[in-house]
């Protein structure tokens, strides 16, 4: 189809040509006049399929590059994603795909513009094979001298896209730390500076790399338009019976100017884009080298579900080295079984919300074994290990919507556990998803613990959830919420600064500085005077 637009095209200039010298010598020809009507309509026609047609095409390419992305996170590890951050992910998810959706228009009148010159240039030939012959040189000269900036041009884009990430990492810093912010005008002050340093280094690169796209499209343009001069001026000095067609060769190369222009503009376009999809396949890889392959499933051997002891074994675990050294946690000797609540206690850094981590197998280890009843836990069963826990992480994330879950079966359950944690009146959940999840954060955390409830695992894992209680919650979260879940045969982790509650565990292990050291018996239970605040 694109070659029938092309085609149509090029019919159009020697039909208005023809059309021309009739009415000149004998007046407007009606033949050619309805021959002009046709191929009208069948360009119009075809320009319409091809349109529609590559556009379905483009952007089904997009659609599978953003979900191939999304899945490519998902099978990431938590390690990789912590360190290429949000902005990264965000910004190759959204914009460059964005870019490449955006350019296609571009690359398909490009694509459509050089079949049209192709076709002119067989007219064109039909004319005068010196003109043809000219016109080719000048055209070809005139690439490879436009392509001698590419490298720079490609440069330059890449130089653009790596400062657009800064200004999102630049805004993100501004509107999670809006309440800061507000609170100080000094520090708005300097992180304004910042957020306008980084939209002006933005704004400097897109301007360098649009400078170049500009002197290299001045060019061509004056390059095909010396075209036009030589084929007025000097080639009719070169073949004498080349004057007898100049008038139609000579709209022939105006009316292929245009098209030149679009192959050229499209070069910048091209280059976006090949710039887009080059840090989208490079994430892609980033993320790839992050996830660990699946085994040979022949050589799996399922894991022997619900599970009822977990056990750390001379595990250690060092963070990647960004400089200013590397924190090491280990080697840890740490079990927690079901029926039992084990807390985890120590100062802030002391490596209790990696031990966590380690334990339920999101962080890998340097040294030593995971292991579940008994048995190593291999990467062949480590999806299966991990939804033996429900958690509740520091940075936890709350859905709008129950994922995993027949929300209509589970809504008379959710329903109880939202009147449990005085939310029933905040949020409900209609249609699969929740009236609002905007909610201070005990609040935020409260609902994350009704929907962790609702998915029934042989162990739950918090990460100092009562910090953000009022003291009736964190009350009830210690004596009644916990006592069930271990009466019920379910295992408790529970990273924890109440000191008044250590009584209520089985075991307490104690972090500092990335070593562990368990105190097997339960401490007493402490008694405190009113005029004592809690630790929390």
């Amino acid at each position: 189809m694109a070659g029938i637009s092309g085609l149509a095209n090029a019919a159009l200039l020697a039909i208005v040509n023809a059309a021309a010298e009739s009415a000149a010598a004998n007046g407007v020809s009606l033949r050619l006049l309805i021959l002009f009507a046709i191929t009208l309509s069948l360009f119009i026609i075809a320009q319409r399929y091809l349109y529609e047609r590559s556009a379905l095409i483009a952007e089904g390419v997009v659609d599978n590059l953003r979900r191939r992305l999304a899945a490519r996170i998902r099978e990431s590890e938590l390690l990789s994603i912590e360190q290429l951050g949000k902005s990264v992910l965000y910004e190759r998810l959204t914009r460059e795909a964005a870019v490449l959706s955006e350019k296609q228009g571009t690359l398909i009148a490009a694509l459509q513009s050089a079949l049209l010159i192709a076709f002119a240039m067989v007219y064109m030939a039909t004319l005068s094979v010196a003109a043809l012959l000219l016109t080719i040189a000048v055209v070809i000269v005139g690439f490879f001298i436009y392509q001698s900036s590419e490298r720079e041009a490609t440069a330059a884009h890449q130089r653009a896209a790596a400062k657009e990430v800064e200004f999102v990492n630049a805004v993100t810093d501004e509107i999670d730390g809006f309440v800061e912010l507000k609170m100080d005008r000094g520090r708005a002050a300097g992180m304004g500076e910042e957020l306008d340093a980084v939209s002006r280094a933005v704004r400097d690169v897109n301007v360098d790399a649009l400078g170049i796209f500009i002197q290299r499209y001045i060019f061509s343009q004056s390059f095909f338009l010396c075209l036009v001069g030589a084929i007025v001026f000097v080639l009719p000095r070169v073949v004498p019976s080349y004057g007898l067609v100049i008038q139609e060769l000579a709209t022939t190369i105006l009316f292929i100017v245009g098209p030149l222009g679009n192959v050229v503009g499209a070069f910048p376009a091209w280059n976006k884009a090949n710039v887009a999809m080059g840090n989208i396949v490079e994430l892609e890889e980033t993320l790839a080298r992050g996830s660990v392959p699946a085994p040979d499933p022949a050589t799996v051997i399922p894991l022997a579900t619900p599970i009822h002891e977990v056990r750390l074994e001379g595990a250690v675990f060092s963070y990647p080295d960004a400089g200013d050294g590397t924190f090491t946690v280990g080697p840890i000797d740490v079990s927690a079984r079901t029926g039992e609540i084990l807390f985890v206690v120590g100062g802030n850094g002391s490596g209790k919300s990696t031990l966590l981590k380690m334990l339920i197998g999101l962080y890998p280890f340097s040294a030593g074994r995971l292991m579940a009843d008994g048995r190593e836990v291999g990467r062949g069963v480590i999806e299966s290990y991990r939804e033996q826990f429900n958690v509740i992480l520091n940075d936890f994330h709350l859905f709008r919507r129950l994922y995993g879950v027949d929300a209509e079966a589970v809504r008379p359950r959710l329903d109880e556990l939202l009147r449990e944690m005085n939310l029933d009146r905040k949020t409900a959940l209609i249609d699969g998803r929740f009236t609002t999840i905007e909610l201070s954060t005990g609040q935020r955390k409260r609902l994350a613990l009704a929907i962790a409830l609702l998915f029934d695992r042989p162990f739950y894992v918090f990460d100092e959830w009562a910090a953000d209680q009022d003291p009736e919650f964190r009350e009830h979260f210690y004596n009644i919420i916990l006592p069930r879940l271990k009466a019920n045969g379910r295992g408790v982790i529970a990273v924890t600064h109440d000191d008044r509650y250590f009584h209520l565990a089985d075991r307490v292990v104690r972090m500092e500085y990335g070593m562990m050291r368990s105190i097997e018996a339960t401490p007493p239970k402490r008694t405190r005077t009113r005029s004592r605040t809690s630790h929390a």
